[in-house]
């Protein structure tokens, strides 16, 4: 167990936590990993993983464990390196929780296993009080299963931005199933994708091989915007108050 920073607060349980980050803290290589209802790594300020294994994983009575907890104002930025999730019935596991303010972002690496990938209950708030992304992608592969999400928001005042990068790629092959915003730019999706109080969408240079499906979104709210700009999507199912705009995209594969 390796304590990283200061100012631990005075409940905290070290035995269930392998790295608590309370400083800037940068990963080039090697193994962490937990195990039972733990955390690989706690993260509550600066986190950069540029290679290396995270792994979470079940052990008896089917507990399971997440990868990486990023909370208050935390920033977690991965640049490569594969995080592992094993899951079991521990609740919530995923591979990384996202709370508070804290922001994802992922520019490469893989996020594989058997339990959702991204959990996002954040809602990053800049100065100015204008929201900003919480989970920001432009490069990297996801892949957790037909059973598990790439990515689950179930705020409606959260943000999801996947924006693939020149010279990246965005793979997502587990299905996202959120709230609120999502804008997209680049990118292919194997597996479904819908958003459900959809406040605004915009999905551009992307290929969808699965459904696409904008939920009911609550009628007091005035900015639903979506629009499709020169995408593949196989297919399209909405049921909501917005406007939809198709340009220049293929829908039905």
């Amino acid at each position: 167990v390796i304590y990283y920073g200061s100012n631990l607060p005075n409940n905290y349980e070290p035995y269930k936590t392998t790295i608590t980050n309370n400083g800037q803290l940068t990963v080039n290589g090697g193994i962490i990993e937990t195990e039972g209802t733990g955390v690989a790594i706690r993260n509550k300020n600066e986190l950069i993983i540029n290679d290396g294994i995270i792994n979470a994983l079940k052990v008896e009575n089917n507990k399971g464990s997440y990868c990486i907890s990023n909370k208050g104002n935390a920033t977690c930025t991965i640049n490569g390196g594969t995080l592992y999730c094993n899951g079991g019935s521990y609740n919530p596991v995923t591979c990384i929780r996202n709370f508070d303010n804290a922001t994802i972002k992922m520019n490469g690496g893989s996020i594989i296993g058997a339990a959702p990938a991204i959990y996002n209950q954040s809602s990053r708030l800049s100065e100015d009080g204008i929201n900003e992304p919480a989970v920001y992608i432009t490069g990297g592969t996801i892949n957790v299963g037909s059973n598990y999400c790439a990515i689950q928001q179930t705020s409606i005042q959260s943000e999801v931005w996947i924006k693939q990068a020149e010279n990246s790629e965005v793979l997502m092959q587990s299905r996202i199933d959120m709230q609120g915003k999502l804008i997209i730019d680049g990118g292919t999706f194997q597996k479904e994708v819908t958003i459900g109080n959809a406040i605004k969408i915009s999905i551009k240079n992307a290929i969808m091989n699965e459904r696409l499906t904008i939920a009911y979104s609550n009628s007091e709210i005035l900015e639903n915007e979506y629009e499709i700009v020169n995408s593949e999507i196989k297919s399209i199912f909405i049921n909501s108050n917005g406007g939809l705009k198709i340009i220049d995209s293929k829908i039905g594969m």
